[in-house]
């Protein structure tokens, strides 16, 4: 079953269809709405001046310049994960298979 999900924006209602299993389309819409509301405040008074489709702009500029630092971040770990996970198992693998004789 498909989720309506319903913005409330410059004193409009949007409501848009999510696809079934897109558990967090609320989300995503609340997550839209925050940074719209941090652009408004960011820009103080002069909100009131500019448009509303420069507003969506620059929140849709925030959230993907967020989205490629993220991204970037994720990639620089998984590179490190990388070389760790490699030097762990050449340690590994100079580890000899047979243990070594016990004294007795």
């Amino acid at each position: 079953m498909d989720t309506i999900v319903t913005i409330h924006m410059f004193g409009e209602v949007y409501k848009f269809k999510a696809e079934a299993g897109v558990a967090d389309a609320k989300e995503v819409a609340d997550f839209l709405m925050e940074e719209l509301g941090r652009v408004e405040k960011d820009l103080g008074p002069q909100a009131k001046t500019v448009t509303k489709t420069a507003k969506l702009l620059l929140a849709t500029m925030n959230i993907a310049n967020t989205y490629f630092n993220l991204k970037r971040q994720h990639m620089e770990t998984v590179s490190e994960l990388t070389k760790r996970s490699d030097a762990l198992l050449l340690a590994l693998e100079a580890v000899p298979d047979t243990p070594p004789p016990i004294k007795e």
